[in-house]
């Protein structure tokens, strides 16, 4: 093997393989007793992700100049994958319903129950780029459940409400009580950072176990040509774009080197979850799920590779 090779071969074997070992094990679980998924993403939601969000922002060294880049950066991106979407979609005729998937599919990644285990085993569950992941998820969440349920709609009222539904959830506060915390604010006692410290090393297994679950519940019968071109808009042309826009300002550095290994990574199983509730194309939605994270396998870690030798992390 060429040196390249063995890199790859690394990152996937020490990165990524820890986690589709752990997806593999909820996928099992799911087929073979089954699994409450309800609860299991309730924990997801209501404990281990606010608690790691918390927890990293709170130990990790941040400039409030590194928060507004991450969150402009992420906007940035969203508006410019939608615009792909929407050129893509209206050049292939896609009816209303598929065409407001396809651009979910594209705009929205799984930076919480892949993302997250992702960036922790790569650069460490206190680290800053844990703390600039929060960012990014929280980010992604508030614009996929107000601006993901208007395009869902396609213009129907219910902004409002989508923004008044996230804000009942404890992400935000942890958020909140992270950068709180973070920045000398307020403090907590010891007891409490540690049981804080125990809730936040439990996503890894928990929020991969329990996308290998949701994966394990994915109906095939979806044509098969909007499913690859979203997965390739996804992993491919969502990576490219990524990396033109950290170049065209110039970034360099851990940041930048975060920022791109995050932004590759599969479609959010929240776009499947809304494409339910709204009855837009729901199998569609979660056959994108399945495959870009299957091949994510492959384009993330290239794109890990990618990353370090150009912005020398």
């Amino acid at each position: 093997m060429t040196t390249p090779l063995l890199a790859l071969a690394a990152i996937f074997r020490d990165n990524l393989l820890p986690l589709f070992l752990l997806m593999a094990a909820g996928f099992a679980l799911q087929r073979r007793v089954g699994l409450d998924m309800k609860t299991l993403t309730r924990a997801n939601l209501y404990v281990f992700v606010p608690a790691l969000a918390c927890y990293a922002l709170s130990k990790a060294v941040l400039s409030a100049a590194d928060l507004l880049r991450v969150f402009g950066f992420v906007v940035v991106l969203e508006v410019v994958m939608y615009g792909v979407a929407r050129a893509w979609t209206a050049l292939r005729g896609y009816p209303p319903g598929l065409a407001a998937a396809f651009a979910l599919a594209l705009m929205f990644y799984n930076s919480g129950n892949y993302g997250y285990p992702l960036i922790a085993l790569l650069y460490g569950k206190d680290s800053a780029a844990v703390g600039l992941q929060a960012i990014v998820l929280a980010t992604q969440n508030a614009t996929l459940f107000s601006l993901g349920q208007v395009i869902m709609r396609h213009r129907a009222v219910g902004f409002r409400s989508a923004l008044g539904e996230y804000f009942r959830m404890p992400f935000p506060y942890a958020v909140a009580l992270g950068l709180l915390l973070q920045f000398k604010v307020v403090s907590l006692p010891g007891f409490a950072l540690k049981t804080l410290e125990s809730a936040a090393g439990g996503l890894v297994p928990v929020a991969l176990m329990t996308l290998g679950a949701q994966l394990a519940l994915v109906r095939w019968h979806h044509g098969v040509r909007s499913v690859v071109a979203a997965t390739f808009a996804r992993l491919v042309l969502g990576s490219v774009v990524a990396f033109g826009l950290l170049s065209a300002v110039g970034w360099r550095g851990p940041t930048a080197e975060m920022l791109l290994i995050s932004s590759s990574v599969p479609t959010a199983v929240n776009t499947a979850i809304l494409a339910v509730e709204h009855d837009s194309e729901p199998d569609f939605a979660a056959q994108v799920v399945f495959v870009t994270t299957l091949t994510s396998a492959a384009t993330v870690g290239l794109t890990i590779f990618v990353a370090r030798a150009v912005f020398g992390g």
